[in-house]
């Protein structure tokens, strides 16, 4: 076939000798989520302890019970639906100033959803708290992917030896791909200096910078998201959250 462009099918294979520190990965994660969440429970603690008119101290044994529950209950709400939110209120923040309830509302994930329609399922809130939940039973189960693979030095030295790099371009990428056998990546054009006709093989050398990613893997909450992307969003929500009261 003559040709002045050809298209290149790019795959990784991993190495048989080498095994990915997935597990080590997972515990990782699981400290960050730990640190993450912990961080919004140790607030709502501190603003119970900072309440200058909190709730009275009950008399009667049977409500002395249920303040016990509460207080040992209260930490940060993530409310999926607004008409749980005035249960979740005096379960979480019932030692809480009255008048930051609607501070805690305006960062939960039914508020988010009345305003932008992201559906509750898909806020950091939620996505942080299932982590936790898992991770107390389990290490989170995490696998490696090529997140990104770009290509900047193409060369074909059996038809061009004395040409330079060739002009290329991505037809097709696949982001946050887990690496199994021999997977396939990127789909690379190559325009040709000239046409020529293109044999079955040909000796052809590119570099290529890969970026590694870590998704969740089966059974882990948000089953294929990026691992890493989850924990940048979750970040920043508990940092946007923390300095609204520093």
């Amino acid at each position: 076939m003559v040709a002045n462009s050809i298209a290149l099918r790019i795959t990784l294979t991993p190495r048989p000798d080498i095994t990915l520190p997935a597990l080590r990965w997972g515990t990782i994660v699981g400290e960050i989520v730990h640190h993450l969440a912990s961080a919004l429970d140790n607030l709502v603690h501190e603003l119970a302890l900072a309440n200058v008119n909190p709730p009275a101290i009950p008399l009667d044994k049977n409500q002395k019970d249920i303040s016990s529950q509460l207080r040992h209950s209260q930490g940060f709400p993530s409310c999926k639906q607004r008409s749980d939110w005035s249960s979740q209120v005096h379960r979480y923040l019932y030692f809480v100033d009255r008048a930051l309830d609607p501070v805690f509302e305006r960062v939960q994930p039914f508020y988010a959803e009345e305003l932008t329609g992201i559906a509750p399922t898909h806020h950091p809130a939620i996505k942080l708290r299932e982590l936790w939940n898992a991770d107390k039973h389990r290490t989170v189960n995490l696998t490696a992917a090529g997140l990104r693979l770009e290509v900047s030095d193409v060369r074909i030295p059996s038809h061009f030896p004395d040409h330079g790099v060739l002009r290329s371009e991505v037809i097709r990428s696949f982001p946050s791909r887990p690496i199994t056998g021999r997977t396939e990546v990127m789909l690379v054009r190559v325009h040709l200096p000239e046409r020529v006709t293109i044999p079955s093989e040909l000796d052809v050398r590119l570099l290529a910078v890969t970026a590694l990613a870590l998704l969740f893997g089966e059974g882990a909450p948000n089953e294929g998201e990026n691992a890493l992307d989850a924990l940048d969003s979750a970040r920043e929500y508990v940092a946007d959250i923390l300095s609204t009261f520093a």
